[in-house]
């Protein structure tokens, strides 16, 4: 138990010291056992408690007894035929009611065009989010010289800050790449790159359409084969701000 402290009163007379309110209120510090509070900065640290002094199964009748150890029984059955597991949010794992997506292309993309590998519409409140992305183009000459740059977008414009290349220079430009393009891609067709296996999180709120693109930038056609994995999963209660629709189990 904590050691009685005694401080003195107004008027000389000593009173017995209380702790602070537990929740603000002095009206409920008797709900919260006090040694379990943190103490203050200048306050003396209480004494560890190996036992509770208020709890004596010695008091336990022997028809509580029972009626504790009946209960015990029904809940050892109840939880025998039930399944407990754990399950991380949504946007880290698929939820059993994900739709699992695999697209893939082989396209090939004429000299100085810009063109779209892959798109998909995601429909008013489902989220998705990106597990993998491979691709492979022959020649790969384009490829090596920086000729090809590869960006995500949604809703036709607006860029998905994935990547951030360091290039210096672009190809057969001064400057370097518009934020969020690439010239390198991780990943291959045979060993696609896996972005929550390397801590990143790709995740579209529907109702949008994303897309990913390639510039071919040089002056020779290049074939592309590849493919995007992601899950697709609904709001069962909608999406607005106050609820967990990102995060669901």
């Amino acid at each position: 138990m904590r050691p009685s402290k005694r401080s003195l009163g107004p008027n000389g007379t000593s009173k017995p010291y209380r702790p602070a309110a537990g929740m603000g209120n002095p009206q409920e510090e008797e709900f919260f056992y006090h040694g379990y509070r943190d103490p203050g900065q200048a306050e003396e640290r209480p004494l560890d408690l190996v036992h509770d002094p208020t709890c004596d199964p010695a008091k336990v009748t022997p028809e509580k007894q029972r009626d504790l150890d009946n209960l015990f029984c029904m809940l050892k059955g109840l939880f025998t035929r039930q399944v407990v597991f754990t399950k991380f949010p949504a946007n880290v794992q698929p939820p059993w009611f994900a739709r699992p997506i695999i697209k893939s292309i082989r396209k090939t993309v004429a000299a100085n065009t810009e063109a779209v590998l892959f798109t998909r519409e995601i429909p008013d409140k489902h989220r998705a989010v990106l597990t993998a992305i491979g691709i492979d183009m022959a020649p790969i000459l384009p490829y090596m010289d920086g000729a090809l740059e590869f960006w995500f977008t949604k809703d036709g414009s607006q860029i998905i800050q994935v990547f951030d290349d360091q290039t210096e220079t672009a190809y057969e430009e001064a400057d370097g790449l518009t934020s969020g393009h690439t010239s390198v891609l991780p990943g291959s067709l045979e060993n696609p790159f896996a972005f929550l296996q390397h801590g990143l999180q790709i995740m579209l709120k529907g109702r949008t359409v994303f897309e990913f693109r390639v510039n071919n930038k040089s002056d020779s056609a290049v074939t592309f084969r590849g493919i995007l994995g992601y899950y697709q999963y609904w709001l069962p209660y909608g999406a607005t701000e106050f609820e967990n629709a990102d995060v669901q189990m």
